[in-house]
C-alpha cells in the first residue's frame, strides 16, 4: 500500500489543474438580456428604441474566469475570456502608489500617558493622551513590495488647538513607526466630514494611487481628523502630479477650507468636487498645469446630500449629480468649460432606484439625452441600463441571466446534473467566492 501512497499526492495536484480545465469551459457563453416586462419584482420602462444606438460593455468575473458583456441597444452578448483575466490581476503589479505616514517621534511616549480605560497595560497595543502634534510624510511606494518607499520630501504637521482635546494615538510599541495612527473627533457633533465619510467619499485610509495621467490629491477622507480642531503647518491638502518618478502640488486646496470630496481627470482637464465654507459643495476646473479654469456652486448642500457623483463626458462635458435627501432620483447637472467659465448646459434627473446605492455609475449625455449604465454591488448584482432626458424617463431595465441566479456561483454549474461530484468537490474545495461585476463602459453613441 506504501508503494502507492507516494502517486497520490501528485496525483491530487495534477487532478487540479485539470479539473480547472473543466471548469474554465464549462460555461463559455452566458445567456443575459435586458427586461421587457413588468412584474411584481422588475420593471422595464419606457421604449428600448432609447438607447439603440448605444453600446456598452461590462465584466463579469469569478475566482478564475471573466466574461466580456458587449451591449448595442437592448441586445446583450456574452464572450467568455480567460486572457482577460489575466490581464486584469497583471495591473496591479504595477501600479504606482503615495503613501501618508505619521511619524513616530520619541517625545510621544515622554510627554504622553497610557489611557487605561481603553488599553490593556500587558498588551503590546496602546492609546496615548496628551499629544500636541503629529508629523506627516509624503512616501512614494515602489512597485515591488518588499522594497523600501522613497521619501518625497514633502511633510506637514497637525496641531492640537484645544487643550482639553489633545490628539489620540495609539501604535503597538514593538512596531511603533510601522502602526502608529492618529484620531481627533468631534464628540459633540458638528463634525463636517461626517456625512462625507458615510457616504464613503473616500475609503480610509493613507494610500494614493496616481491616475492616468499622473494626478492624486490630498484630502480629508485620508484621516479620522476634524479639520476644525487642529492647525496645520505646510498644509497638503490639493492636487500633486507624478512625472517621471518625481511629485509636485500643482493646486493647492487646503486641508479645513476648501477639501477635495471628488476628483476626475482626462487628458486636457481636472476638476474636482470640494466642500467650502463648511457645508457648501463646489466644482473647480484646472488645466494640467494646475490653472483654474472655471468654478461653480451646487445647489445642494452636503448635509442635504447622499450621494455626490463627478464625471466626464463625450467632448470634455462635465457631469456633475447628487441625490438629495427625501428626493426622488439623482439630479445631474451638464456643465461644459468655455472661455468665459464653467457654464451650465443641461440638468437631467435620473431613476431614484439609482439612487438607493453609492456603488458604480457611468453616464454620457449626447444630444439632450442622459445615458446611464450601474452596477449594484449586493449580494447578487445588479445592472441597470437607462436614458432620460430634461422632461422623463426614456427608458431603464435591469440585466438579467445566468450571472446572477445561482445560489452560489462558482466556475462550475453546480445544478448541471452532468457535473460529476468529484469536479463540484475540486471546486468547491479550490474556489471560494462567486462571481462579480466589473469595469463598466459607456463606449459611443451612434
Amino acid at each position: 500500500m506504501k508503494k502507492y501512497m507516494m502517486y497520490l499526492l501528485p496525483a491530487l495536484l495534477l487532478a487540479i489543474p485539470l479539473s480547472s480545465a473543466v471548469v474554465w469551459t464549462q460555461r463559455n457563453n452566458m445567456h443575459m438580456g435586458l427586461r421587457e416586462t413588468k412584474d411584481n419584482e422588475f420593471a422595464a420602462l419606457g421604449d428600448a428604441d432609447a438607447i439603440k444606438n448605444l453600446s456598452y460593455r461590462f465584466t463579469v468575473t469569478d475566482s478564475v474566469n471573466i466574461w466580456r458583456i458587449d451591449g448595442k441597444g437592448n441586445q446583450l452578448k456574452a464572450v467568455y475570456d480567460p486572457q482577460g483575466k489575466t490581464a486584469q490581476f497583471g495591473v496591479y503589479d504595477s501600479e504606482e502608489s503615495y503613501q501618508l505616514q505619521p511619524v513616530f517621534e520619541d517625545s510621544m511616549k515622554m510627554n504622553s500617558f497610557i489611557d487605561r480605560t481603553v488599553s490593556d497595560v500587558d498588551s503590546r497595543w496602546h492609546m496615548i493622551g496628551g499629544v500636541e502634534a503629529i508629523t506627516y510624510r509624503l512616501l512614494h511606494e515602489k512597485k515591488q513590495f518588499d522594497e523600501k518607499p522613497d521619501d518625497t520630501g514633502i511633510s506637514f504637521r497637525i496641531l492640537s488647538v484645544l487643550d482639553e482635546r489633545p490628539l489620540n494615538i495609539s501604535y503597538d510599541f514593538t512596531e511603533p513607526q510601522a502602526t502608529l495612527q492618529c484620531d481627533m473627533q468631534n464628540d459633540t457633533g458638528g463634525d463636517p466630514y461626517m456625512n462625507a465619510r458615510m457616504m464613503g467619499m473616500y475609503e480610509e485610509g493613507r494610500y494614493m494611487i496616481p491616475d492616468k495621467y499622473g494626478f492624486f490629491n490630498i484630502n480629508p477622507m485620508q484621516f479620522s481628523i476634524d479639520f476644525s480642531l487642529v492647525n496645520i503647518e505646510k498644509n497638503p491638502g490639493g492636487i500633486y502630479k507624478m512625472e517621471h518618478g518625481v511629485v509636485k502640488k500643482i493646486v493647492s486646496l487646503p486641508l479645513g477650507s476648501q477639501d477635495i470630496l471628488r476628483m476626475t481627470s482626462t487628458d486636457k482637464l481636472l476638476a474636482v468636487l470640494t466642500l467650502e465654507h463648511t457645508n457648501e459643495l463646489y466644482i473647480h476646473t484646472f488645466d494640467h498645469s494646475g490653472k483654474e479654469l472655471g468654478n461653480k456652486k451646487l445647489p445642494v448642500k452636503l448635509e442635504d446630500a447622499t450621494e455626490l457623483l463627478l464625471q466626464f463626458g463625450k467632448d470634455q462635458q462635465l457631469l456633475a449629480g447628487y441625490h438629495q435627501m427625501f428626493e426622488k432620483g439623482i439630479h445631474v447637472h451638464v456643465l461644459e468649460q468655455r472661455n468665459q467659465g464653467l457654464q451650465q448646459k443641461d440638468e437631467i434627473t435620473i431613476p431614484t432606484e439609482l439612487a438607493e446605492s453609492t456603488d458604480q455609475k457611468i453616464l454620457q449625455y449626447e444630444d439632450g439625452i442622459l445615458y446611464y449604465l450601474q452596477a449594484i454591488y449586493n449580494n447578487e448584482g445588479q445592472i441597470y441600463i437607462g436614458a432620460a432626458n430634461k422632461d422623463k424617463i426614456l427608458y431603464s431595465s435591469e440585466v438579467y441571466g445566468e450571472y446572477q441566479e445561482d445560489e452560489q456561483l462558482t466556475p462550475l454549474d453546480f445544478y448541471n446534473q452532468k457535473v460529476s461530484a468529484y469536479e463540484k468537490l475540486i471546486a468547491g474545495f479550490t474556489f471560494d467566492r462567486g462571481r462579480s461585476l466589473d469595469t463598466l463602459e459607456l463606449l459611443e453613441i451612434r
